[in-house]
C-alpha cells in the first residue's frame, strides 16, 4: 500500500475523481505539450454525464487555457474499458493533432492509463489487508497507528497535522458561510442554521444537530468548489472530519490523539483503495460514503480506547450498512444527493449514542407504515403448540429439563416457568428438531 499522503489530499471540490483528477491530468499533459496552438479534451462515461455539475470542464480549462484555447467534447454514451472516468487530451498545432493521451481518473484524485496503470510508486506498507495487519498487531503487541508510525514516511505526523488543520479550517469556513450553492437546483446552505439552532436544544438533540452542522459545513464547502481534504474522496469529505471535530470538542482530546486516530482511519481507507475501489463512478457511494463511515468508526473507536479487534469490528459494521449504496445524479450532479448522506453517515457508525427521546431509531417504521399487531393465539392453539413442543423433545432433553429455542429467543422449561433466552445459555443439549417458527 501507498503512504497515507496518497489518501489524504488537499484540493478543491466538488469531486476528487471529477475535479482533482482531471486537473492533475491537464497539468501533466500541458507539461509535455506547452507549445500547442490549442487543446481538445474529450470526456467519456461518468465524466461526461456528470462533469458539468462537478465543474470538470472548469478544472481542465483553468490549467490548459492559460497556454492555449481549449475545447471540451462531451460523450456520456461512450464508456471506455479501463474505467468509467475516461478522458482524451489532444494537442493541436497548425490544424493537426500532434499529440494525444487517453487517461482515466480512478478516484481520490489519482490518474492512470492502460499503458501506465496506477502502480503504487510510493509503496511503504508491506501488508495490504486488515487480517494481515491484525495478525501483525497481535504478534508485536501494537495497534494500527503504530503500524503507520513504523512503516510510513518519517514526516507522516507533520503531514497528518497539516491535514487535521485543513479539516478544521474547512468546517470553520462552512459554518460561517451563507447563501445558495452553485448549480441549477438552488440549494441553500444549511450548516450555519443547524449550528445556531443546536444551541437551543437539549443535550441529546444538540449532540446530533452539531454533528449535522459539521458534516454539512464540509460538504457544502466541497459542493461550492472550496478547499477540502479527501477522506477518502471529496464526495465523502464531510463524514470523518465531523466525527473527529465533534469528539475533539466535547472530550478535549490532545492533538496527538486526533492525529493517531487519523492514521488509524487512513489504514482502513488505504486497504479499500488498494484492494477494491473508492471511486463512486466505479463502485457507487458505498466506496465513498461507506468507506468514509468505516474510517470514522475506526477513528472514534480508537479515541474511546478500543482494541485493534474492536476497531476492526467497528469499521466492518459501519461499512456493511452502506453496501449497495449507489450514486443518484440530479441535474448532472451528485452533490445534492450526497449532502444528506454526509449528515447521516457519521451517525451510522456503531459508536453512535443512544437515540434521544422523541427521535425515531434507525430502521423503525413510521406510525402510518407500521403493520397492525398480530392477533393473540387462542387458548386451544397455545395448548396444542405446547403439546407439540413437548412431544418433539428427546428423552435426553427431558432429562436435562429445558428445551432451547435459540431462533425465536425463548426458553421453555418443563417446570412451568418461562424466561428470556439471553439470561443463560443452555448447556449440553442439542437444538430440538421441532421449532415453533415452522408452524
Amino acid at each position: 500500500m501507498e503512504s497515507l499522503k496518497e489518501l489524504y489530499k488537499v484540493g478543491n471540490g466538488p469531486s476528487s475523481s471529477h475535479t482533482m483528477g482531471p486537473k492533475k491530468a491537464a497539468e501533466s499533459f500541458l507539461a509535455r505539450d506547452n507549445d500547442a496552438d490549442s487543446f481538445r479534451v474529450t470526456l467519456y462515461g461518468s465524466l461526461a454525464a456528470t462533469g458539468k455539475g462537478h465543474l470538470t470542464d472548469a478544472a481542465i480549462c483553468s490549467v490548459l487555457e492559460k497556454a492555449a484555447p481549449t475545447q471540451i467534447v462531451w460523450k456520456p454514451d461512450v464508456v471506455l474499458d479501463f474505467h468509467a472516468n475516461g478522458m482524451m487530451f489532444e494537442a493541436i498545432k497548425a490544424g493537426k493533432v500532434i499529440d494525444g493521451w487517453t487517461v482515466f481518473s480512478v478516484g481520490g484524485g489519482t490518474i492512470a492509463s492502460p499503458e501506465m496503470p496506477h502502480i503504487a510508486d510510493n509503496t511503504v506498507y508491506p501488508l495490504n489487508t486488515i487480517e494481515e495487519i491484525l495478525a501483525w498487531a497481535d504478534r508485536e503487541g501494537k495497534t494500527f497507528w503504530e503500524y503507520v508510525q513504523d512503516y510510513d514516511e518519517p514526516d507522516i505526523w507533520d503531514y497528518l497535522d497539516h491535514i487535521w488543520q485543513e479539516m478544521c479550517n474547512t468546517i470553520d469556513r462552512g459554518l460561517n458561510n451563507d447563501g445558495v450553492l452553485p448549480g441549477g437546483l438552488k440549494v441553500a446552505r444549511k450548516a450555519c442554521t443547524y449550528w445556531v439552532k443546536a444551541k437551543e436544544y437539549g443535550d441529546n438533540v444538540s449532540y446530533r444537530s452539531k454533528l449535522y452542522a459539521y458534516a454539512l459545513a464540509t460538504s457544502e464547502e466541497n459542493a461550492s468548489g472550496g478547499q477540502v481534504v479527501t477522506a477518502p474522496t471529496c464526495g465523502s469529505s464531510g463524514v470523518m472530519p465531523a466525527v473527529l471535530y465533534h469528539l475533539a470538542s466535547i472530550n478535549d482530546y490532545r492533538r496527538i490523539r486526533i492525529l493517531r486516530a487519523l492514521a488509524t482511519a487512513g489504514i482502513f481507507g488505504n486497504v479499500v483503495k488498494c484492494n477494491a475501489s473508492i471511486s463512486g463512478a466505479e463502485v457507487g457511494c458505498q466506496g465513498e460514503i461507506g468507506v468514509a463511515c468505516a474510517m470514522a468508526a475506526a477513528a472514534a473507536c480508537q479515541l474511546m480506547g478500543g482494541t485493534p479487534t474492536q476497531i476492526e469490528y467497528a469499521a466492518e459494521m459501519a461499512l456493511e450498512h452502506h453496501l449497495g449504496l449507489t450514486c443518484d445524479p440530479v441535474h448532472r450532479t451528485q452533490c445534492r444527493s450526497r449532502s444528506p448522506r454526509h449528515r447521516l453517515g457519521h451517525l451510522r457508525h456503531p459508536l453512535r449514542r443512544q437515540a434521544p427521546r422523541g427521535v425515531r431509531p434507525r430502521g423503525r417504521r413510521d406510525e402510518g407504515d407500521r403493520p397492525q399487531s398480530a392477533q393473540p393465539l387462542s387458548r386451544d392453539l397455545r395448548r396444542r403448540l405446547g403439546q407439540a413442543l413437548q412431544d418433539a423433545v428427546t428423552p435426553a432433553e427431558k432429562q436435562n429439563g429445558d428445551a432451547c429455542r435459540t431462533s425465536c429467543g425463548t426458553h421453555l422449561r418443563f417446570h412451568g416457568r418461562r424466561r428470556p433466552h439471553a439470561q443463560r445459555q443452555c448447556r449440553n443439549r442439542p437444538e430440538p428438531a421441532f421449532h415453533i417458527c415452522n408452524i
